[in-house]
């Protein structure tokens, strides 16, 4: 009976590693193809493969079909790029975004340098100028654009009725508009937009969507303008020396400016309060890093939990397929943010300021990154310093003051984030279910 029961065990162990590795099996797509542009190809014959790349990437989209990758080399590429409808799944991919330059100066399109109309299209990797639009979307779904430097065009990034949109980690600068929305969904999350001569963002019909971790700074005429958007979350923005920081209209309700206590809401440089209390209600003793007053918009409009000092955020790895971030707000200058689970539990950062003033941090830690049993190490300069601590479900929250210079910062805790890839989780868990049956049958055949 008890042979019975354990090969029983055994056998819906395997079982069950089966079917999930069954339901994990993702549906297939059409056959794709890398395309290779590369603007000093003079050799021919011109057949977009990596020995003979295209001279131009509508040359490269001509061959393209849905699906398909077109990877661009470092170069100056004059030309207004269209993606028709049928490119669907199609990414656009620069080699190297401060040498893959696309201007459209000259071309017809309205000058454009992307105009995409299909969806789910990717475009990363390229300097965009001289263009009227850097990137016009129009009644696409599923857009991703990302890590491009857009300057010295009318309008850096323009959508037009496209949904599930994301525009995350671009540098936006010297244009008319930074961004501009017509109708929109989706994320705008992790940019630098700064010096337009009239508009950072102009966000019309921007509904139920992701407006953070972007910096709106260096005298945007407005940072920021809503028009008929509502429902939106706006938090960890830094909103720096705009000659408007913002300019809500007509129906723009229901957003929200916060991410509650302790994850707190965006810095705004004219913001007039101190810093003495912390708390959900600030009335409980110590500085947390977040304003003592709510950051008034409007009697409709308010950010409970400004910050005291800029946002900054930095990547931390990807660990067990789970991307994870470190947030800092501080008076200082962050820079060198170094972590790795392979030297240890800890991470650091230097910290620069003017000699003789005081200098704070608040460094938000996710939980299961980096943390402790029984306390945190906090040094600066590897003196120890005092700190407090503030939890949510989520996240550590480090807040602590020294005397500014340029130092480093360095917290140490107990655990660390495994390295295990969960992706061999199962194959292992299968392979030791196996092991075991055989182990079960044999010991049978003994008996």
């Amino acid at each position: 009976m008890e042979r019975k029961a354990t090969s029983g065990i055994m056998l819906t162990l395997l079982l069950i590693s089966v079917l999930t590795l069954a339901f994990g099996v993702q549906p297939v797509k059409a056959e794709s193809k890398t395309i290779y542009v590369d603007d000093d190809n003079i050799a021919g014959p011109w057949d977009g493969t990596q020995e003979h790349p295209y001279q131009n990437i509508t040359s490269g989209l001509e061959h393209a079909s849905a699906n398909d990758t077109i990877y661009v080399y470092k170069g100056t590429y004059f030309e207004s790029v269209v993606v028709p409808p049928d490119h669907e799944f199609l990414k656009l991919l620069g080699e190297d975004k401060s040498g893959t330059i696309v201007n459209a100066t000259g071309t017809s399109d309205y000058g454009n340098d992307f105009t995409v109309y299909a969806r789910n299209v990717q475009i990363s990797g390229f300097t965009l100028l001289g263009a009227h639009k850097g990137i016009y979307v129009w009644r696409s779904d599923n857009i991703i654009i990302s890590n491009n430097i857009i300057t010295e065009t009318t309008y850096g990034i323009w959508i037009d009725n496209s949904y599930n949109v994301t525009i995350c980690d671009n540098s936006i600068s010297n244009n008319f508009c930074g961004i501009n929305t017509m109708s929109m969904t989706g994320q705008i999350c992790e940019n630098v937009i700064f010096s337009h001569e009239y508009y950072g963002l102009v966000l019309m019909n921007f509904d139920d969507s992701l407006l953070i971790k972007n910096t709106i700074s260096a005298n945007n005429a407005t940072g920021l303008t809503l028009y008929n958007s509502s429902r939106n979350h706006i938090h960890q923005n830094n909103f720096i020396d705009n000659r408007f920081q913002l300019d809500v209209r007509e129906n723009s309700i229901s957003n929200v400016w916060d991410d509650s206590y302790p994850p707190g809401g965006n810095y705004w440089s004219d913001y007039g309060g101190v810093d003495f209390y912390s708390g959900p209600y600030q009335n409980e003793t110590g500085s947390d890093g977040i304003g003592d007053m709510p950051y008034f918009i409007d009697v409709n409009n308010k950010d409970r939990y400004p910050f005291i000092g800029p946002f900054n955020t930095f990547d931390a790895g990807t660990w067990n397929g789970i991307p994870y971030h470190v947030d800092v707000v501080s008076n200082s200058t962050i820079s060198a943010f170094y972590f790795d689970p392979d030297e240890g539990a800890f991470l650091r950062f230097n910290v620069t300021g003017e000699s003789g003033t005081t200098g704070f941090c608040r460094v938000t830690i996710p939980k299961d990154l980096l943390w402790v049993e029984n306390g945190w190490t906090v040094l600066v300069g590897d003196e120890p310093v005092e700190y407090t601590t503030i939890l949510d479900e989520n996240c550590t929250y480090l807040y602590f003051i020294y005397n500014h210079s340029t130092i480093i910062v360095k917290i140490q805790g107990t655990h660390v984030v495994p390295e295990f890839p969960s992706s061999l989780i199962l194959p292992l868990f299968m392979v030791l279910t196996m092991v075991a049956v055989v182990f079960v049958k044999k010991r049978k055949f003994k008996i």
